[in-house]
């Protein structure tokens, strides 16, 4: 777990996509808040042997949880985090005495966030918000195993207008595929409704619409 701090300030501009001018896009003023936590959920490399040594904290691996292992003498071996070609963290703010657990993209695999989760011993029905940068399948698959934790749930899910925009990945031998993209009805399964806003948006409360 990472605690950080940031601040915002001017204007972004944002090229928009076919050839059109580019737009300047109107900040959002930023809510002072007492703290805030980034926990890395499922990231490209995890290090076991890295020390808790901060400003980071990190998990020791003599004191994760433990799983089978038949090959070994003492017949088990820790369970340790697992690494993906993909992304998530999880948000958390503290304002005021109360806390607000933001989700941040879900990973590559259906059971890779979930099951990250379980190991830091972080629990998927703490979640109040979800934020998805982008449909991609590196960011978004996680949200399977994550419905079927939670089951049908009236969750907040804030996601961008081209969240379900259909796009291909180019190989250097001029080959293409299509990218997986995300299934509208399975998404249903976790949130009733999702908010779409191509602006900057304040989420510090789970009242994000």
């Amino acid at each position: 777990m990472l605690r950080v701090g940031f601040a915002c300030s001017g204007r972004l501009r944002v090229r928009a996509r076919q050839g059109k001018l580019d737009s300047v896009m109107e900040p959002i003023a930023l809510e002072p808040v007492d703290a805030l936590a980034v926990t890395s959920l499922v990231d490209n490399v995890t290090d076991s042997l890295l020390g808790d040594q901060g400003p980071a904290t990190r998990p020791s691996m003599a004191a994760s949880p433990r799983m089978p292992a038949r090959f070994l003498a003492g017949g088990d071996t820790d369970d340790a985090l697992r690494a993906e070609h993909g992304f998530s963290v999880m948000v958390t703010i503290t304002k005021g005495g109360e806390e607000t657990r933001l989700l941040f993209d879900a990973g590559r695999t259906p059971d890779g966030l979930v099951e990250n989760m379980r190991r830091l011993e972080l629990f998927p029905s703490d979640i109040d918000i979800i934020v998805l940068s982008h449909g991609h399948w590196d960011h978004t698959t996680g949200i399977d195993g994550l419905a079927d934790e939670l089951g049908r749930q009236n969750m907040p899910v804030l996601i961008h207008p081209e969240f379900w925009t259909c796009r291909r990945l180019a190989f250097r031998a001029a080959t293409r595929s299509s990218c997986p993209r995300p299934a509208r009805a399975r998404c249903k399964e976790l949130a009733s409704r999702s908010s779409r806003s191509a602006s900057p948006r304040s989420c510090s409360t789970a009242r994000c619409w």
